[in-house]
């Protein structure tokens, strides 16, 4: 199965989350928790499929913080890596805005 593949299949059965929790919600508006099951499992897949197309690796979980936190990850390296490239090119002081990402990396590196 291509990554093309496997993103469509979490993005259908996100849909089909979604389309369940909405039915419940028309149909038996007093069935909160299973409205809201069906919601974070779309979530969650939603979160899985686009890891996977930002080629983020994860582990097969159950666990909306721990996806958030790949995807949190990712997106901080993102920001953080021309700053630290540039850094090292250059033989001038640390600019301004390089000392307000610093604070993000200390962040990465704790985990």
């Amino acid at each position: 199965m291509t990554e093309v593949d496997l993103i469509h299949e979490w993005l259908e059965k996100a849909s089909h989350d979604l389309n369940t929790a909405k039915v419940v919600a028309e149909l038996l508006p007093d069935y909160d928790d299973t409205i809201a099951f069906h919601c974070q499992q779309a979530i969650e897949k939603l979160f899985k499929a686009y890891l996977i197309y930002l080629n983020v690796e994860f582990k097969p979980v159950h666990d909306l913080g721990y996806l958030l936190t790949n995807w949190l990850q990712s997106q901080l390296f993102r920001l953080i890596l021309p700053w630290l490239i540039l850094m090292r090119m250059q033989d001038k002081p640390v600019s301004q805005p390089v000392r307000e990402v610093f604070p993000l990396f200390l962040i990465i590196r704790q985990r």
